[in-house]
């Protein structure tokens, strides 16, 4: 599989691939604080240097993968809220309406 972005020599590359070891998506290169979207069916994060003098090759890498947290949008919790008032004054008027009728 190609990637559709230029390959640097040495250049870290990431690829998810699902269980049995096969490629999900498009490769893609590692960068600083660089952002990426696990796909569906993905279990494995794999990573290597873009390298084609395997002889010379020696040292070590560090890196830090993190999760982040996903916030939803204002509109998101604009609707919540309305719903939720909703539903309160819906109960309410319930009440409401139950105590006229025991009134009389």
């Amino acid at each position: 599989m190609t990637a559709d972005w230029d390959t640097y020599l040495n250049q870290l590359v990431g690829t998810f691939a699902d269980a049995t070891g096969a490629i999900i998506g498009t490769p893609f290169a590692i960068g600083l604080r660089r952002t990426v979207s696990i796909p569906v069916g993905a279990t494995q994060l794999q990573l290597g240097i873009n390298d084609d003098i395997f002889i010379d090759n020696t040292g070590e890498l560090n890196l830090a993968v993190s999760q982040s947290v996903s916030v939803p949008e204002p509109s998101t919790i604009f609707g919540l809220g309305i719903l939720g008032f909703g539903a309160f004054f819906q109960h309410n008027l319930g009440k409401s309406k139950k105590s006229n009728k025991q009134d009389k």
